[in-house]
Formats: structure tokens, C-alpha cells, sequence
């Protein structure tokens, strides 16, 4: 007889209803009684797949247990995202409303899951909360992943897979951090994160909001330096995260580091140019050549008119290195000898040269440990 839900644990006492209401999945868990043929009948488990073959064929729930005839259990989503995740998930029910579609019915065991996750811990802890229903954040799209997470809290090792798409990362780090379960997938996040190592970002993408929460959220303090290190130096305004549930703190925390080097170098250079026009230099004629250079080439680096805050569009790093490109006037050349004028004051940026190399030298990543303490 066929089976008219999802099997994670064939001897689990709940079943975990997930449907799809508004553009949002909702999650409710449901108690097996003992007298139910779920618990008369138990079915063998079969686990004939290799680890390794998982990394190249969908997850599959146990080949013992099929759904309906026109509802299959593969999810192809360790190495694949569909464009349209809602059309290729698993329905299930009697032709459910469209308004609330049941995606899936997954049989599970509270012992594994309140084990492995305190939210599920305290959520079975109180009777009124255990049969509430749960939203998952507007952001998660991706139901594949929720099997995923469950085959790893059940120890289903065969059946998680070695390697997957960035994209169900980041739905699998909304899960860890949804059902507070790091401890229990840390081992094969490692693993995930190592096979995808190669599409970390190096210079400031798109890409770069992602990973600095696959970071947090696994608590990877390499990665979460390196990517809030790229983020403040590179990015040219606040970070972009597509959605994703980064803390608007750690945010506005790289948006203000960013703001605050690249007020330091504009200001720096306007208030060295507002010196030799209200003070001098050496004479007057060198003072015409290093205000003068300065204004033609901070014009091309779009620098002049000076920018203002908050500065959208200029990252530390291009300030850093266009700057830092500006070329000293040839004063010496052209008007010392003729002048007598002494051999100083007519350096082009002096200061700015030198907060300059303090900036590139203090301009780095965040410490993980410090942001989770604030």
C-alpha cells in the first residue's frame, strides 16, 4: 500500500505538515497515536545508497516507502536550484485550497529533533506551543533543504549530501539558525562549505552578503572575517543580502566602517586644499600648481566637486588606490631655482599620503567572537 507521506524516520512518532500560505512556508507538527497503523506496521529501512552517491543523484527517502503515484520523493536540490521552487515541490492532500497548499508530509521523531534543536526542544516542552504553527522566514524558498536538515538530525548520513549549491546553503542556514541546531549539521557544513570553497568570493560580489552569513551562522570565523574584511574595503554602499535574516547591526556596522574611512580620506584632501588656499605654501606660484593639480585629478577620479556622505558608490579600497595614484607637481622643477623658494611645503598631500597607509593598514575583518558578544 502506498504511503502518503515522506519518510525521515520509520518509526517516528510525528508527522511534520509543511504547507505554503501567502508566498510563505508554514510548518505544524502532528502526534501519531500509539494505536495508529503507522505504529502497528512498521516498514523495513533501507539505506542501500552510498554516501557518495548522493553527491550525484537527489536525496531519496527510503526506497521502502513511495508517495502516490504521481508524487515522487526525489529532490534534486543538493546540486540544483529550480528558478521556480514552488512548482517543483512535493504536493500532497485531496486538491488542498490553492490559498494554503500542503507541500509535504514527513514522518519524524520528536526524540531526534528536540535532541537536536532547542527550538523543537521547547517547543515540545510546552503542551499549547507543540501544536502551534511555525513560519519560516519570508526568504526560504527552498524545501529540499528541509530534508536535507531533517535526514541530518536523524543520522541519516547516506542520505545528506557532500556536496550542494550555494543557494541551498544559504536555505539551510536560515533552517540552523531557525530550529537553533548548529551542533547537529556542524560536521557537514564544514564538508559543504569545503566543497563550495572554490566560489567564495575573493574581490566584492554579489555573493558576498551570502557568505558572510553562511559564516555567522555556522560560526566559521575565517569566513566571517574575510567577508566582512572584503565587505568594508570593497563595497560601495551597504551590502546587499537578498533577503537573508543578517542582522541589520552587522550591516549598519560594515556600512558605517565603510563611511567612516572614506569621510576620513575626502575630508583629509579637501582640508589640505582649503590650507594652501587660505594659508600658502612656499609662494604663491606653487601654491597655484598644487591646487590646481589637485582639482584636475580629482576631477577624472570623481572626487571634485567633493563627494558627500554617504558616499554611495565609493568603497575604501578604489579611494585607496586612486588616491594614492595622484601625482606630485613639479614645483620644484619648474619654480624653486627661479624663486629661491625652500625645499618644503611643496609636497602635494603629505598628511593624506600618510593616513592613507594608516587606513589600508586598519581596514580589515571583523572578529566573530567580538560581534556575537555585543
Amino acid at each position: 500500500m502506498a504511503s502518503e507521506y515522506d519518510i525521515i524516520d520509520p518509526r517516528g512518532d510525528m508527522l511534520l505538515l509543511v504547507g505554503e500560505y501567502a508566498g510563505q512556508f508554514h510548518t505544524r507538527l502532528v502526534k501519531i497515536e500509539q494505536n495508529h497503523p503507522l505504529f502497528l506496521t512498521p516498514e523495513t529501512h533501507d539505506e542501500t545508497n552510498a554516501a557518495d552517491d548522493v553527491t550525484e543523484q537527489p536525496i531519496r527517502i527510503s526506497n521502502a516507502y513511495r508517495l502516490e503515484s504521481n508524487m515522487s520523493v526525489s529532490f534534486a536540490l543538493a546540486n540544483e536550484v529550480p528558478e521556480n521552487p514552488s512548482n517543483e515541490l512535493v504536493r500532497v492532500g485531496n486538491n488542498p485550497p490553492a490559498s494554503h497548499i500542503t507541500q509535504a508530509k514527513i514522518r519524524v521523531s520528536s526524540k531526534h529533533l528536540s535532541f537536536a534543536s532547542r527550538f523543537f526542544q521547547e517547543k515540545f516542552s510546552i503542551k499549547e506551543r507543540s501544536n502551534q504553527e511555525d513560519i519560516l522566514p519570508p526568504c526560504f524558498n527552498n524545501l529540499g533543504a528541509l530534508y536535507v536538515l531533517l535526514n541530518t538530525i536523524h543520522c541519516r548520513a547516506r542520505n545528506v549530501p557532500r556536496h550542494i549549491s550555494l543557494e541551498t546553503l544559504c536555505m539551510l542556514s536560515i533552517l540552523v539558525e531557525e530550529y537553533e541546531c548548529l551542533e547537529a549539521v556542524e560536521a557537514f557544513a564544514e564538508t559543504w562549505m569545503l566543497n563550495l570553497s572554490e566560489s567564495v568570493p575573493r574581490t566584492f560580489n554579489n555573493d558576498v552578503g551570502r557568505w558572510l552569513y553562511i559564516g555567522l551562522v555556522f560560526r566559521n570565523k575565517a569566513l566571517f572575517h574575510l567577508m566582512t574584511r572584503i565587505a568594508i574595503r570593497e563595497s560601495p554602499g551597504p551590502v546587499p543580502t537578498f533577503g537573508l535574516p543578517v542582522p541589520s547591526s552587522l550591516i549598519g556596522h560594515i556600512e558605517h566602517l565603510r563611511q567612516c574611512k572614506v569621510d576620513s580620506i575626502v575630508v583629509s584632501l579637501y582640508e589640505r586644499m582649503e590650507y594652501l588656499l587660505d594659508h600658502g605654501g612656499c609662494c604663491r606660484a606653487c601654491d597655484t600648481m598644487l591646487v590646481g593639480s589637485m582639482m584636475l585629478q580629482l576631477k577624472p577620479r570623481e572626487i571634485f566637486p567633493p563627494p558627500q556622505a554617504p558616499y554611495e558608490g565609493l568603497s575604501v579600497e578604489h579611494l585607496l588606490r586612486v588616491v594614492s595614484g595622484m601625482q606630485e607637481p613639479r614645483c620644484m622643477e619648474l619654480f624653486h631655482q627661479q624663486t629661491g623658494c625652500p625645499a618644503i611645503g611643496c609636497a602635494l598631500m603629505p598628511a593624506t599620503r600618510l593616513l592613507l597607509r594608516r587606513v589600508d593598514n586598519e581596514t580589515t575583518g571583523l572578529d566573530l567572537e567580538w560581534f556575537l558578544s555585543l
